[in-house]
């Protein structure tokens, strides 16, 4: 079987990328996530850092709704741009939804049609904290992103212990309830937006207020020991792409699809036989 991972859209899809992975004629294209281009906001939230720190501050207060609303609204429509070109390769494609990602209910509020909408719109199935069956092989998706606050590297004030301790703890027994859904763990590759700790998670961009820390999650790394899966698939880093072992464990970041990079894996019986990168 010859998979395609692939994540970090960022709201672009470039044509060389696309035609590379149309040649390989995969059975199934996989997704890390992000299909959003909020880089325009992420820029303004590194410039603000300080200011965001402190209670009752938003980055709406900040640089005024009238801004905000439009860089807001530019980046859920970018989702789609993405997501059609996906659409266009006509191969089963599944996917999970990270921190740059827009659902529905945050969408619908501005009129707008979100990340779940587009996805059933092109064909790709969402994998919001399942496990899906592919051929031989299991496919154990789990959406979303654990943010800077709630693994502990950065302290705003308007976060209180509690809260972070109880959204935390949530996302421990969800891994926990996914995890113990996989009966064959030799035969499921694991999908997430975000890198186990201490695997390609390392900033590197300077522009960064948290440049040079590990911001991997340590609860996605628990698991993967504990359960052993056949690979491990991330994204969230643009820095990087690469792979590296964990006992029996492939952990895998495919590169930023936005910078034209992705990952050829081939499995057969249930063993991983090549992995290619798309650079």
């Amino acid at each position: 079987m010859k998979i395609i991972a692939v994540g970090d859209f960022h709201g672009k899809f470039p044509k060389k990328l696309m035609d590379r992975i149309k040649k390989e004629n995969a059975d199934l294209i996989v997704s890390a996530g992000d299909f959003a281009d909020t880089f325009d906001l992420r820029d303004l939230v590194f410039k603000h850092w300080n200011e965001l720190g402190k209670e009752d501050i938003d980055l709406e207060k900040i640089i005024g709704k009238k801004k905000y609303m439009f860089l807001l609204k530019n980046a859920i429509d970018s989702m789609e741009v993405p997501m059609r070109q996906l659409e266009l390769l006509k191969r089963p494609v599944v996917t999970v939804y990270g921190n740059c990602d827009f659902l529905d209910n945050e969408a619908n509020k501005l009129g707008m049609h979100g990340f779940e909408h587009m996805c059933k719109k092109a064909r790709i199935f969402l994998l919001r904290r399942i496990v899906k069956r592919f051929n031989d092989l299991q496919i154990a998706g789990f959406s979303g992103y654990r943010s800077a606050t709630l693994k502990g590297i950065v302290k705003y004030n308007s976060c209180k212990k509690s809260e972070i301790k109880n959204v935390n703890k949530r996302w421990n027994n969800a891994l926990k309830k996914l995890f113990g859904e996989i009966k064959y763990p030799e035969r499921t590759i694991f999908l997430a937006h975000d890198m186990p700790y201490g695997y390609f998670d390392k900033i590197k961009n300077k522009l960064s207020p948290l440049s040079g820390k590990h911001v991997g999650d340590k609860y996605i790394l628990k698991y993967i020991k504990k359960h052993k899966p056949l690979i491990a698939i991330g994204g969230h880093m643009h820095e990087y792409q690469g792979k590296k072992k964990l006992g029996k464990t492939m952990m895998l970041n495919p590169g930023a699809a936005y910078d034209g990079k992705a990952a050829i894996i081939e499995i057969d019986n249930y063993k991983i036989k090549k992995i290619k990168f798309i650079k």
